[in-house]
C-alpha cells in the first residue's frame, strides 16, 4: 500500500509537469483532459500470473522488506486488500460486479461546465472515443473509410452531460451489456443483472 501511495504521488507530480508545460506552450486553454483509472483494484498475487508460480517468483524476485518498489521487486496486495480498495462495491478487477467495473472519470477543459461538479450519469469506456471525436469536431467515417469497412462506433459522446445540457448519457430504457471470462452483466437504468462463475456466483 505504501508503493501504491507513492505511485499516486508520482502520477500527481507528472500530471502537474504536463499541465505546466501545456500552459507555458499556450495550449492549455485548447486542451481537454480525460483522466480515468483502471477497472478495479487488482486481486492477483504475483504467482498467479501466466508462466509463473511461487517458486518462479521467489527465484526471480528481490522482495526483501527494504526493496519493494525497486528493481526486481514483485509484490501484490492480493484479493483482501483489493476488496478493501473497492469498498463499498462488490468484488474487484477481473469481475463484472461494480468493484471490477466502476472507475473514476475526471474531465476538464473547454466545453466542460460547472468546474468541480459531480455527475452520477452512467457511462462506459466505449464512450471515450466518441467524446474525443465530438470535442475535436471530427465526424466518424460511418461504415467505410478509403474503401475499407469500418465498424459502427458503439459509444456515445459525453459532451451533452459535460456541457450541462443533459443529465444522462444513456436513457433508463437503454441496456448496456458486457462479458469477461464467462461472467456477464447487463445494466439498464439503475438496475444491473450479473452472471458470476462459481464459486463467486451460481452461474445463473
Amino acid at each position: 500500500m505504501e508503493i501504491y501511495a507513492a505511485m499516486i504521488a508520482n502520477i500527481d507530480f507528472q500530471l502537474g509537469w504536463l499541465f505546466g508545460y501545456l500552459k507555458k506552450a499556450g495550449k492549455w486553454e485548447n486542451t481537454v483532459v480525460i483522466f480515468l483509472s483502471d477497472n478495479g483494484a487488482n486481486g492477483l498475487f504475483m504467482h498467479q500470473y501466466p508462466h509463473t508460480d511461487e517458486v518462479w517468483v521467489a527465484r526471480n524476485s528481490d522482495n526483501r522488506l527494504e526493496n519493494p518498489g525497486r528493481k526486481f521487486s514483485r509484490t501484490a496486495t492480493g484479493p483482501a486488500w483489493a476488496q478493501v480498495n473497492m469498498t463499498p462495491y462488490r468484488m474487484f478487477k477481473n469481475f463484472v460486479a461494480e468493484g471490477g467495473t466502476r472507475t473514476l472519470l475526471i474531465v476538464a477543459g473547454p466545453g466542460v461546465e460547472k468546474s468541480g461538479a459531480h455527475s452520477d450519469a452512467f457511462t462506459h469506456v466505449m464512450d471515450i472515443a466518441a467524446t474525443i471525436l465530438d470535442v475535436s469536431e471530427i465526424e466518424h467515417p460511418g461504415t467505410s473509410y478509403k474503401g475499407r469497412k469500418v465498424e459502427v462506433m458503439p459509444g456515445r459522446s459525453l459532451t451533452p452531460v459535460l456541457s450541462g445540457k443533459a443529465d444522462f448519457v444513456y436513457e433508463d430504457d437503454t441496456a448496456v451489456s458486457w462479458e469477461l471470462y464467462g461472467m456477464r452483466a447487463v445494466r439498464k437504468g439503475n438496475f444491473k443483472l450479473l452472471r458470476l462463475v462459481k464459486p463467486f456466483g451460481p452461474e445463473e
